[in-house]
């Protein structure tokens, strides 16, 4: 039968009516049998060969039944889908002589069939791209496919700001610009759609007022049609097509469009949210190159116009400011929208008003989506909606507030709020970097005038000029107003010297006493608020709120004090403690430096100054007199016997009377007279502002030590002393040499009567 299709169109001619009821006839349009056989070759195309060719299988295969779907047309020439059953009647079982045909129109089955074909093609499409643009345009073109329109319209809800933001619109093949429509069911269909979330038809607007508002806006419109697009179970916007003739869509339009809106939105909802995380990535890489550029400023006012510009670029948040922490309040030091004379608003926080000093002071960012509900706003602008506040904050160091505000109630989208935080935080880390490089850069100049000054405190040659040095570089270089440096004596730290605080207003502390003595009892540094330390005695408790002890080493301490709270950070520390580190340094080296002049000066037995000293003195002292007009005395004296304490005793009992003779010369003088071992048994004694006096000094000798001698066992070998005296007058300048030479003139003359006298003591000769 395939390769001889004649063969069909024979056997189909074949075909006789017997009997018609009138429901066949009404369904191919005819009025009679007769007219129903006239026209049966137009009744039946060629379309129908497929299912006539089965039949003809089933007559061959010898089967008394048959059904089957097959295609007809009507007078008119209307196509219809038929399902075709026959049973051979009892009595024609050999030669199908009588068949009964029964003919089922399904042609709106079929064609629901075929529409809801081509509504899953189209949503399959649909599902090929989730670029939004792309998509609209894709949902129309499909749309078109199926259905019989002149206008369409995508709208997608923004409840944000209240609005059906149209997507698409298009009329007469052209696209066109709708502004947005307000979500309320007045003032439209399409409002009242997205609203109600249920579909709306009109089949004819001029004869069918709609029960809803309706704006006519470009061709006359007369048939109209709207759906929900729901995703989720939310409404996200509304597919609507129009036509500008009446009854364009009936109930098939109406599955088909339902159909196609189910798909429509779920894709829809995937581009819209496709897009959205572009959108949001895109910002994030915005982030991403603003942080790197702000880890590359070099001030703050470069960090906030970086920030300012980001927000006012790329985030629709047309007023954004930035306030800046002071010691009472915020102050706004730079934004983007608002009016000129609002820069350097002051927030102040004792009166704890505004969303941004709320957001300051509980370090947690606040959103506000509607600010005249909210009692804390403190109004900028009077037309105001939204305002988001986010501390500028990290690791517990508060800089300010990044405030943002939008004329819109809700205007500001969760992904830009998150993301607004992120770019709050960058700014903290960049302000701490900038703040950190600053405190290096200042603690590199104050190393370096440190080094500068500690090598003042190295030309240093006295322990009194090395304490005034140090004082005076924590004053100028390091900048600690109030320095003081305690020095121990025993058990107790005496202070020796101060710069900000008068000395007699410091006190002394006993070692643990106070912070003083706990620096240096422990040896380490103690810092911070004075209110903190309950062992702390402070002289002056209104100048002192913030303070750094320093141990010196086991010298004592160094103490720097504010007169406000929180003066002073890790930094001003260790600067504090290099400074005690090098004046630890000093003070040992000045000590030894004295240690050893003392050494070079001093007799080794007997701790008198020695013979070389002498000269340096006795001719600074003839320069003083001389200056002053003072009279100058000199005493030489020797021992008498000391070579038989030496013969008889040994030289271990000779050093012992020397040790012993110095001790009482040194008893015997006053405080400023300068005692020298001159070598061997002789002693040289320098006496200021003194001239005939000298002779009381040297008999008041000469007793205390025939006395000591007597005490001592050694009278029994002439143990004495004898004494010669030159006196320098301002009438009778001397040179220090001719001084010297006259004193031990008298000494020898002295000598020299002791032995006319058989040894007797003799008076000493001026």
């Amino acid at each position: 039968m395939a390769a001889h299709p004649e063969f069909l169109q024979e056997t189909l001619r074949l075909l006789g009516v017997v009997q018609v009821n009138r429901a066949t006839l009404e369904l191919y349009g005819v009025g009679s049998k007769e007219e129903l056989l006239a026209h049966l070759a137009e009744l039946i195309p060629e379309e129908v060969f497929p299912l006539w060719r089965k039949e003809l299988l089933a007559i061959w295969e010898g089967r008394h039944q048959f059904q089957g779907v097959g295609i007809n047309r009507t007078a008119s020439g209307r196509t219809i889908h038929m399902l075709l059953s026959w049973r051979v009647l009892p009595g024609h079982e050999g030669d199908y002589g009588r068949v009964l045909v029964s003919v089922l129109d399904i042609t709106d089955r079929v064609e629901a069939e075929e529409a809801l074909r081509a509504v899953n093609s189209a949503i399959r499409a649909l599902s090929s791209t989730l670029d939004l643009s792309a998509l609209l345009r894709l949902i129309h073109d499909e749309a078109k496919k199926l259905l019989n329109f002149d206008s369409f319209l995508v709208g997608l809800v923004d409840r944000g700001r209240g609005e059906l933001q149209v997507a698409l619109a298009v009329e007469a093949g052209e696209e066109l610009e709708v502004p947005p429509i307000p979500l309320s069911p007045e003032q439209g269909p399409t409002a009242w759609v997205a609203v109600r979330g249920k579909p709306l038809f009109f089949s004819d607007l001029e004869r069918e007022p709609p029960p809803v508002p309706f704006r006519q806006v470009g061709r006359k419109v007369r048939s109209w049609a709207g759906v929900p697009l729901v995703a989720q179970g939310e409404v996200i916007g509304v597919l609507s097509v129009q036509g500008f003739s009446p009854r364009r869509f009936g109930e098939r339009e109406r599955q088909v469009l339902l159909a196609l809106a189910a798909g429509a939105a779920s894709a829809l909802r995937n581009a819209v949210l496709h897009s959205q995380a572009r959108a949001v990535a895109d910002k994030l890489r915005t982030v991403e190159e603003l942080s790197r550029r702000m880890k590359l400023a070099t001030s703050k006012a470069e960090l906030y116009g970086l920030v300012l510009d980001a927000v006012e670029g790329f985030f629709d948040v047309p007023y954004c400011a930035i306030f800046e922490a002071q010691a009472a309040g915020l102050v706004l030091v730079a934004h983007r929208g608002y009016p000129r004379e609002l820069e350097g608003l002051q927030l102040a926080f004792e009166e704890g008003r505004g969303i941004t000093v709320a957001a300051f002071l509980s370090e947690q960012p606040i959103y506000v989506p509607d600010v005249r509900a909210d009692p804390r706003y403190v109004a900028g602008l009077p037309t105001m909606g939204c305002e988001l506040a986010i501390p500028i904050s990290v690791a517990g160091r508060r800089f300010g507030v990044l405030n943002l505000e939008h004329e819109r109630v809700d205007g500001i989208p969760p992904q830009d709020r998150d993301i607004m935080k992120i770019v709050a935080s960058e700014l903290a880390v960049a302000l701490l970097s900038l703040e950190r490089l600053e405190e290096l850069r200042s603690l590199s100049e104050r190393l370096a005038s440190l080094h500068r000054a500690v090598q003042r405190l190295q030309r240093c040659t006295t322990e009194e000029e090395v304490l005034q040095t140090a004082v005076r570089v924590a004053q100028d270089i390091l900048d600690f107003q109030i320095c003081a440096i305690a020095l121990a004596e025993g058990d107790v730290l005496v202070p020796k010297a101060a710069v900000g605080i008068p000395l007699s207003r410091t006190r002394c502390f006993r070692k643990g006493e106070g912070i003083s003595g706990r620096t240096w009892q422990e040896g380490r540094a103690l810092w911070g608020n004075i209110q903190d330390f309950p062992e702390a005695k402070p002289v002056e408790p209104s100048l002192f709120q913030s303070f750094i002890s320093v141990p010196i080493g086991d010298f004592g301490n160094l103490q720097v004090a504010a007169s406000r709270p929180d003066a002073f950070s890790r930094s001003d520390v260790e600067l504090a403690e290099i400074l005690a580190g090098h004046l630890r340094e000093e003070l040992q080296r000045v000590r030894l430096e004295a240690e050893l002049r003392e050494q070079a000066i001093r007799d080794s037995l007997t701790g008198l100054y020695n013979r070389r000293y002498l000269s340096e003195v006795l001719r600074r002292e003839v320069q003083r007199a001389r200056r002053y007009g003072r009279r100058l005395a000199v005493l030489i004296m020797d021992l008498d016997g000391f070579k038989l304490v030496n013969d008889r005793y040994g030289h271990l009992r000779g050093d012992q009377v020397l040790e012993g003779v110095a001790r009482l010369i040194r008893g015997a003088v006053r405080e400023s007279d300068l005692v020298f071992r001159y070598g061997g048994d002789e002693f040289v004694v320098i006496l200021p502002e003194t001239d005939t006096s000298a002779r009381a000094v040297a008999a008041r000798l000469r007793r205390r030590i025939a006395r000591w001698a007597q005490e001592e066992g050694l009278d029994e070998v002439g143990l004495g002393i004898s004494v010669g005296t030159a006196v320098w007058r301002p009438e009778d300048p001397l040179e220090p040499g001719e001084l010297l030479r006259r004193a031990d003139a008298s000494l020898y003359r002295s000598k020299q009567r002791k032995r006319s006298k058989g040894g007797s003591t003799g008076q000493p000769e001026g």
